[in-house]
């Protein structure tokens, strides 16, 4: 049914991954993360993978279009989940227009959890 199909939906968009490149180090590792929480200024999410606070990651971000937006992470804060680190990033140098189609996934989210 219709319900059926919007609960997939969101329960794939929730699970967005994005790819994480350490650039301040050389090593080039992409991982996994599954995306808790995003907004204009940063994103929230889960990782198996350990990822340095202060540490500065490239990373792409697929929203609900399909597109990929190029973004810079900064680490910022780390909590223990068990096997699973949830991580606190801000974004570095996020043009207007990406800022945009990102809070516009935001209020997207939000609409979808009422």
């Amino acid at each position: 049914g219709v319900m059926e199909e919007r609960r997939r939906a969101r329960r794939m968009r929730l699970e967005s991954t994005i790819t994480v490149r350490r650039i301040d180090s050389g090593i080039d590792e992409e991982v996994t993360i599954e995306i808790k929480d995003i907004s204009k200024s940063g994103i929230g999410f889960f990782c198996t993978e350990i990822l340095e606070v202060g540490s500065i990651y490239q990373s792409s971000i697929i929203i609900w279009t399909k597109e990929i937006i190029p973004v810079l992470l900064k680490i910022v804060r780390e909590v223990d989940h068990g096997e699973k680190k949830f991580y606190g990033a801000e974004f570095m140098g996020l043009s207007e227009i990406d800022m945009f189609r990102i809070a516009v996934y935001e209020e997207l989210e939000r609409s979808e959890m009422m």
